[in-house]
């Protein structure tokens, strides 16, 4: 279940980039339970302050998806944050919400931990017969 909003932020390289908030839940059926998670997309890394206070307005953990592009690569990452502010090495659920918002309903997706560097898979196909449904509401 996704709900989407809209607003600016100073990515890493301090140029204004366009940031979308979006309030989701995985693991649910349709609207009904599940893990909450906020996800805040932008074409590009934001600075590390302000992914920091995005992630102390949520009252759960929260992702922080972009594009990182270098001379050589350009890859979607994925930061996550505790409602602190605290940054960690993965959550789950949140790299389920942030695939889906990023690339789609149903896939395979690779993305860059921002923390460790690492490169992981996430795949968003549902389980035949858990009952789930991975569809945006």
């Amino acid at each position: 279940h996704f709900v989407p909003g809209a607003a600016t932020g100073a990515a890493a390289n301090g140029r204004l980039v366009s940031l979308e908030k979006i309030e989701a839940r995985v693991f649910c059926r349709g609207t009904e339970g599940g893990n909450p998670v906020t996800i805040f997309a932008s074409s590009e890394p934001l600075q590390g302050s302000l992914r920091q206070k995005l992630a102390k307005t949520c009252e759960w953990e929260s992702i922080m998806v972009a594009t990182e592009t270098t001379a050589t690569l350009s890859s979607p990452t994925m930061a996550f944050f505790m409602p602190s502010g605290e940054e960690v090495s993965f959550c789950a659920h949140a790299a389920i919400g942030g695939a889906v918002a990023m690339g789609g309903i149903s896939g395979s997706y690779a993305f860059k931990a921002a923390m460790t560097g690492d490169f992981f898979m996430v795949d968003t196909a549902g389980v035949e017969g858990d009952g789930n449904e991975n569809r945006k509401n």
